[in-house]
């Protein structure tokens, strides 16, 4: 990849769903879920930072460096850790990839494939789609977005969805087959799931 691009991840929201834990630093197969997109970008990507509010030094023990939500835009939702975090890239950044905490199964060709995607299509976003399902926390985007972005969270546009801020811009999706790369965990219960069918098989 180029040096103009850089890695992205989510690790700041409030963790509602899986008790209010941190959801980076929730063991799976006995290492933070966090270590997993951090292995992904690091193969493909020299500048990657971790957005997050809680544990901040773990995630600073990791060498890349962490980002919390600026005061203005603290518990706005994944939009405001994304711009929290972008505006603070260094100047030559030009392609920001996100990934969340809680996806531990991308693809390793996940950053070059949504890269390739926005240079031919000319497009300023683009969104990992598996058939039918879209995902929205697997983007990759124009830092050019970055006055948009901030607008969105000034003005509260469409509730801060992510979907919104990616179809509401130019975009391409990019069809990536294998729905189990997409698993996510964002409650114990599909930890708990997932423990059972490896423990089945």
């Amino acid at each position: 990849m180029k040096s103009n691009t850089a890695g992205l991840i989510l690790a700041g929201g409030l963790g509602s769903r899986m008790n209010h834990q941190d959801k980076g630093m929730v063991l799976f197969k006995h290492k933070p879920l966090v270590e997993y997109p951090l292995a992904l970008l690091q193969k493909t990507l020299d500048c990657i930072v971790i957005s997050a509010n809680r544990n901040l030094d773990k995630y600073a023990s990791y060498g890349h460096p962490v980002i919390q939500d600026l005061p203005q835009y603290a518990e706005m939702g994944p939009l405001g850790g994304i711009y929290s975090a972008s505006i603070q890239l260094p100047d030559n950044i030009e392609f920001i990839q996100v990934v969340p905490c809680d996806t531990p199964f991308l693809p390793d060709y996940l950053t070059a494939r949504l890269h390739n995607a926005l240079l031919q299509t000319n497009t300023d976003i683009a969104m990992a789609i598996s058939g039918s399902n879209q995902h929205p926390s697997v983007i990759q985007f124009r830092r050019s977005l970055l006055p948009d972005l901030k607008r969105r969270l000034d003005n509260n546009v469409d509730k801060l969805r992510l979907r919104s801020f990616v179809l509401d811009n130019t975009h391409t999706l990019v069809n990536i087959e294998q729905e189990d790369f997409f698993i996510n965990f964002n409650n114990p219960e599909s930890l708990k799931l997932w423990d059972s069918l490896q423990g089945s098989t």
